[in-house]
């Protein structure tokens, strides 16, 4: 699978959740597709669970939030085009859903996390902003996260379970 590129954006897939043990904080790393780079977000504990269901294939019993969404935006004729991780500022990632429905396309503000929940569900493409890949190899929330960053070793994380 190639990577995407149009202008500067670059195509991701999720390539593992895992429990930053130090913050006990789940963070999702995003993969370039056709390269090595690798997007660090950290995300809440629920979209954690979301995206890692998700990409698992599992389905709950009764439906969670991005469930919902995906039968409320099929139900409206619409589909998911893509979604894509537009800046980082202040340590806050942006992201961007663009939704088709006939000939119209809308662009929802959203966070990461959710975008890429509703990504997966419908198998659609995940990008980056260049800059944005670039700034998250160096990115740093404040001076205590950078602290316990410095810290970090493999075996510091634990894989996210459901």
């Amino acid at each position: 699978m190639g990577s995407i590129k149009r202008g500067n954006l670059i195509e991701v897939e999720v390539d593992e959740i895992y429990i930053d043990k130090l913050l006990n904080t789940p963070i999702l790393f995003l993969k370039e597709c056709a390269g090595d780079r690798i997007l660090p977000v950290w995300i809440g504990t629920s979209e954690a669970m979301s995206i890692s269901l998700a990409k698992h294939h599992q389905i709950l019993e009764r439906p969670i939030t991005h469930d919902l969404m995906k039968t409320l935006i099929k139900i409206l004729d619409a589909d998911i085009q893509n979604v894509i991780i537009q800046e980082v500022k202040n340590g806050t990632f942006y992201a961007r859903i663009h939704i088709t429905r006939g000939n119209s396309i809308y662009e929802i503000d959203a966070r990461p996390s959710d975008s890429i929940a509703i990504a997966l569900r419908f198998n659609a493409k995940i990008y980056v902003e260049e800059n944005v890949m670039e700034t998250g190899g160096s990115f740093i929330l404040d001076k205590g996260l950078q602290k316990n960053l410095e810290k970090l070793t493999p075996e510091t994380f634990g894989k996210f379970k459901l």
